[in-house]
């Protein structure tokens, strides 16, 4: 009879809760690289802004064109301060899905381990079981030679 784990279904539906924990920690992963990214653009727009509107300074432009430029910085500062909120925010919760994810696979491994002792008391009582067996067979054996020899003894003396 072949090994069949008795807690199977709880080590399936474990492998199963693994496995959507790793698709949510890749989602918040991958949302975390993009909005990382679009930090990473806006900081290279404000230092290029920054440079546009020093250039506006320094060629004499009216008050009103460098209040536009201001704006538009204070605008992307504002823009900026909000998305590296929302980037800690995603953070908090990546690290929230790496915990749920390293207790889903320690649950995993609890399960695994469990099903590694019991298929070795399976494979040790399945090797006892053939002990007693081939114990058996032996005696069977032993025991017909010993009836046949004492036969052969009867026969012997009725001759």
């Amino acid at each position: 009879m072949p090994f069949r784990f008795s807690l199977q279904d709880l080590l399936d539906y474990r492998l199963r809760v693994e496995e959507v924990r790793q698709r949510e920690m890749a989602e918040i992963q991958n949302r975390v690289e993009y909005v990382g990214s679009l930090v990473a653009q806006a900081l290279e727009r404000r230092a290029e802004c920054r440079g546009e509107l020093n250039e506006v300074v320094a060629s004499g432009k009216s008050l009103a064109y460098q209040e536009l430029y201001l704006n538009y910085l204070f605008g992307l500062e504002r823009l900026i301060r909000k998305t590296q909120e929302y980037l800690e925010d995603l953070r908090r919760v990546l690290e929230i899905r790496r915990r749920r994810l390293n207790e889903a696979a320690r649950e995993r491994q609890v399960m695994e381990e469990i099903r590694k002792t019991e298929r070795r008391a399976y494979l040790l009582e399945e090797r006892r079981a053939e002990g007693r067996e081939l114990d058996e067979i032996g005696l069977r054996n032993y025991l017909m030679a010993k009836r046949e020899k004492s036969a052969r003894g009867a026969e012997g003396l009725v001759r």
